[in-house]
């Protein structure tokens, strides 16, 4: 049986990441001790993750020009990811992020979304459909309404060839434009919420009777995201809780942590693992970015995620955990060969 085969579409960003000790006051300033610039944008941080934990990954996204696009190309080559589908605008800037966090891990994001915003090329999208077993949609590719179009479009016809598909909705496209998320969801086989974003879909009712109501909108399960409370699944019939994994490494920025979670509940269902152990090795991925001293670069420029992993399990959690290599690392070798 080929190994399956996932499509991310999704923005790729440059996110400058400062970590400031305190927040000034508006026309105040601070004077930090460290500054990143981190890959960045919820799909390109789902396709660098995929990519470091073995899975075949095809990312469907837009630079620009300029400095910041030959960064984010650099990043994407540091990834293993293939760039076949990344298309650069002449003439825009890639999308860029300024990010603030704080020392316990919170951050302030302003932004825009820039070559990201502009609609993609259906045709040269559904070419690669017969190469994927997988499609994966960040919700930020909904907020323009060129590109909702397509991202429609997509759906449709990734649904007509029997391709599973994934949505994490993002909070700005959940306040924004909330009816194009409803209007897709009978389509996804999986949903990946956070706390928020479930929370502007379904307003204040209960977490079980929110979740029930979209599972009766036709979406197969949903996968809810709660940071440090852990993460959760449902659908019709089942119900699984996974807790965080804690330990006495200080949280440094939680920026991406569910696009990495996404990352490693994804790899897992694509290779028949149980639900369970999917939310761990979702949960594995995200704690292991926001204990990690530059995020999402540090992830990107990993040669072995798996000896990473093992290593800090070793170090920080105890022999307990070691059964999760057990796991995931056959997976991994044959993911790689």
């Amino acid at each position: 049986m080929p190994e399956p085969q996932i499509m991310v579409i999704g923005d790729i960003n440059i996110d400058a990441v400062i970590n400031a000790s305190v927040y000034p006051a508006e026309g105040e300033e601070a004077v930090v001790e460290q500054a990143d610039f981190r890959p960045g944008g919820s799909g390109f941080n789902t396709s660098i993750t995929l990519k470091k934990l073995g899975a075949r990954v095809l990312h469907v996204g837009k630079i620009g020009t300029g400095p910041f696009g030959q960064l984010a190309m650099g990043y994407l080559e540091k990834a293993g990811l293939d760039t076949e589908l990344v298309e650069i605008d002449s003439g825009l800037q890639t999308g860029f992020f300024l990010i603030v966090a704080t020392p316990t891990g919170q951050r302030t994001m302003f932004g825009q979304r820039a070559a990201n915003a502009s609609a993609f090329d259906l045709k040269r999208i559904q070419s690669f459909f017969p190469s994927i077993n997988w499609l994966h949609i960040s919700g930020y590719t909904l907020m323009n309404t060129g590109q909702w179009v397509v991202i429609r479009q997509v759906v449709d016809a990734a649904h007509a060839k029997g391709i599973k598909i994934s949505l994490d909705p993002g909070v700005c496209t959940v306040n924004t434009v909330k009816s194009r998320i409803m209007e897709i969801l009978p389509y996804m086989e999986l949903f990946f919420p956070s706390q928020n974003e479930l929370q502007g879909l379904v307003g204040s009712q209960s977490v079980e009777n929110g979740i029930k109501q979209l599972l009766h909108l036709g979406v197969k399960a949903v996968v809810y995201k709660m940071g440090e409370q852990g993460s959760q699944y449902f659908d019709a019939s089942k119900h699984f809780h996974q807790p965080a994994i804690h330990s006495d490494l200080p949280t440094q920025d939680t920026t991406g942590a569910g696009d990495c979670f996404d990352a490693g509940f994804l790899f897992g269902s694509m290779h028949g693992l149980d639900i369970t152990d999917c939310l761990m090795l979702g949960n594995l991925i995200a704690y292991s970015l926001i204990t990690s001293p530059h995020g999402m670069l540090d992830i990107c420029q990993k040669s072995d995620i798996w000896e990473d992993i093992d290593q800090f399990y070793r170090t920080h959690l105890g022999d307990e955990t070691h059964r999760f290599k057990d796991l995931f690392r056959p997976m991994f070798n044959s993911a790689s060969n």
